[in-house]
C-alpha cells in the first residue's frame, strides 16, 4: 500500500472510529499496520479499540509499542496510563504518569491517574497531594473530589472524607458513587438513617450498583431490620453471586438471629 493510501486508510479509520463503528475501525487499523507495522496511530487507537473490547493484554501491547516510537506523546501516555491503571497495573501506571507529568504536568488525565494509582498501593499522603495538585487546577472536578474522600477515609479521617463527598455532590446532584461513598461513611459514623438515604439515592441512580446493596444490607442490620437486610444482600448477590461480602454479609445476619 502507498503511503497517499495508508493515509487514506487511516483517516477512513479515525472517522470510523469517531463515529462509534468500532469494528470498521479496527479492521482499517489492522490493514494499515499489515503495510506499515510500525504505524505509531494505527497501533495506539487499535489498542484503545481492544481496551474497550475488555481485550486489555492486547491494548497495553500495542499501547506500548506505539510510545516506543513516540514516549513524548502526552496522548498516548494518557490512554496507556489509563490502561494500566484500570488492569490494576498500579506501578506500571505511575511510571507512565511520572513520564507525562514531566512532560505535561497540568495534565488532569495524568494527575488522575496518578493520584488513583497512588492510593491503590497506599502510599495515601502522595495520592492526597496528586489529587490536590488535580483540584487546584480544576476545582469543580467532583469525581477527584469523591475520589480524595475515599483516600481520607482509608487514612480514618471519617468527617473529612464525608465533607468532600458533600462537596461532590453539591458539584453533580447525580453522581451514584458519590452517594455510595456518603452512605459508606455515614454507616461507618454509625448515622444509619442518613446511610439508608444515601444508598437509596445511590440506587435510584444506578440500580446495579452492588456495593450500595450490600452496604444497605449492612445498615438494615445495624437497624435490627433483617428482612430488608436479607433483601438487600440478596439483590447483591444476584448482581455479582461470588460477592465475598455479601454472602459475609448475609452469614453475619443469620448468626445475629440465631443469638435472639
Amino acid at each position: 500500500m502507498s503511503k497517499a493510501n495508508i493515509q487514506r486508510e487511516l483517516h477512513s479509520a479515525f472517522s470510523n472510529h469517531k463515529a462509534g463503528n468500532l469494528t470498521r475501525a479496527a479492521e482499517l487499523y489492522r490493514d494499515v499496520l499489515k503495510s506499515d507495522p510500525h504505524n505509531t496511530h494505527a497501533l495506539h487507537y487499535l489498542g484503545v479499540i481492544e481496551a474497550g473490547a475488555g481485550n486489555f493484554q492486547s491494548a497495553k501491547s500495542l499501547m506500548a509499542r506505539s510510545l516506543s516510537s513516540q514516549p513524548t506523546n502526552v496522548p498516548f501516555l494518557e490512554n496507556y496510563a489509563t490502561i494500566l491503571c484500570q488492569t490494576g497495573d498500579y506501578q506500571s501506571a505511575l511510571q507512565a504518569c511520572q513520564e507525562g507529568l514531566q512532560l505535561a504536568p497540568r495534565s488532569a488525565s495524568l494527575l488522575y491517574v496518578s493520584a488513583t494509582s497512588l492510593m491503590k498501593v497506599k502510599r495515601l499522603d502522595d495520592s492526597i497531594s496528586q489529587f490536590d495538585k488535580l483540584i487546584a487546577i480544576q476545582p469543580n472536578h467532583a469525581v477527584a473530589i469523591n475520589e480524595r474522600g475515599s483516600v481520607l477515609a482509608l487514612m480514618n479521617k471519617l468527617d473529612a472524607a464525608l465533607d468532600a463527598a458533600e462537596k461532590a455532590l453539591t458539584l453533580q446532584p447525580q453522581y451514584a458513587d458519590a452517594y455510595l461513598n456518603k452512605g459508606n461513611l455515614c454507616s461507618a459514623l454509625k448515622r444509619y438513617e442518613e446511610a439508608i438515604v444515601a444508598y437509596d439515592r445511590a440506587l435510584a441512580l444506578k440500580p446495579d450498583l452492588v456495593e450500595a446493596w450490600f452496604g444497605r444490607g449492612n445498615v438494615l442490620r445495624e437497624l435490627k431490620r433483617y428482612d430488608e437486610s436479607f433483601v438487600a444482600y440478596d439483590r447483591a448477590l444476584a448482581l455479582k453471586p461470588d460477592s465475598a461480602k455479601a454472602w459475609l454479609g448475609r452469614a453475619n445476619t443469620l448468626a445475629t438471629l440465631a443469638r435472639y
